[in-house]
């Protein structure tokens, strides 16, 4: 963790007054954004969503703020030229590999791919930088962020629990959509092992995007090597064909063709497009080409955090009796 001084939370960014050069109110910070395609160097935060009357919304660049203290957002331009800013649907005012921290990560449940753990998220952590930006960290666990966000610190123990944001895969439907389509992700970058781990973590229909991704050699590795139930599961959720052609390779033992440094393939999904109409955003997925588009069956609440009870699932075994080549 950096110096205190140069870390803020975005739970205590949020909500405080966005202000004009002349002191007037404009609205209020409702949340940050963070464009993840950068291919090297630190995450920043690229605008500021601002809430006004009415419930209209700016979405102002980062470049337009003046200041930013403990109890205020002061912005360089005046109420007049934040005009040119005004959005009506956020969503579609976004950026295609462009989340918003608050609605996508704040109090949404992540994979720490290192510590092979789901968490859920108590606060973003963010860090300023000496060119007066905001660089996005990692994220706090645990319950002792919740309690110091309910403003309860004597309860809080004195460790920190941060993932950083290089550790983590995020498990909102945008957020996890971008991931994919960002090659830079950790979800890039994991053996099939690890892999294993994360597809274990998440409902199925993001499991099966995962490994859209990554190609049928590495899909039908993880599967190998996953518990049987989550390897059942998975290949149930696939298309006959492209499940088909995973349960054979998984059957010939077949390795597929990724290499590893010290344990972590080097891109192990670049340049194995798959062809699927199960995952809900793109036949041919690659990560360079996954367009990132809300599933148009949008997932409740319940869906979205569901995870399989293994007692429920038929053994492995049954694998071959269901699923057939075409």
């Amino acid at each position: 963790m950096r110096h205190a001084a140069t870390v803020l939370l975005l739970s205590r960014v949020t909500g405080q007054d966005v202000l004009g050069p002349d002191g007037r109110v404009i609205g209020r910070l409702a949340d940050l954004t963070a464009d993840l395609v950068e291919e090297s160097g630190p995450h920043l935060v690229d605008r500021v969503l601002v809430r006004r009357g009415r419930g209209s919304y700016l979405l102002v660049p980062w470049g337009t703020v003046a200041n930013l203290g403990h109890n205020q957002l002061v912005l360089a331009v005046d109420a007049a030229d934040t005009e040119q800013y005004a959005v009506d649907d956020v969503t579609a005012a976004l950026g295609d590999h462009e989340i918003l921290l608050a609605r996508d990560v704040l109090d949404t449940q992540v994979v720490d791919v290192v510590g092979t753990r789901l968490a859920r998220v108590a606060d973003v952590v963010l860090a300023r930088t000496a060119e007066g930006r905001l660089e996005l960290l990692g994220v706090e666990v645990g319950f002792g962020g919740v309690l110091r966000r309910l403003r309860l610190p004597a309860l809080v123990g004195s460790g920190e629990d941060i993932v950083a944001w290089s550790d983590l895969h995020l498990t909102s439907e945008r957020g996890h959509a971008v991931q994919l389509a960002t090659p830079r992700s950790a979800v890039h970058h994991l053996n099939a092992r690890g892999l294993a781990e994360l597809v274990s973590r998440v409902d199925t229909e993001s499991a099966t995007e995962i490994l859209a991704v990554t190609g049928p050699g590495v899909a039908a590795e993880v599967v190998r090597v996953a518990h049987p139930s989550v390897g059942e599961r998975i290949l149930r959720a696939m298309p006959g064909p492209v499940a088909a052609r995973s349960l054979a390779q998984v059957s010939s033992g077949a390795s597929p063709a990724t290499s590893e440094t010290n344990g972590r393939p080097t891109q192990c999904a670049a340049g194995n497009p798959v062809t699927t109409s199960n995952a809900g955003f793109s036949e041919v997925m690659t990560p360079s080409r996954f367009t990132v588009k809300m599933t148009s069956r949008a997932r409740s609440t319940s869906d979205r955090y569901r995870f399989w009870d293994a007692r429920r699932l038929r053994a492995a075994s049954t694998w071959k009796a269901t699923v057939r080549p075409a």
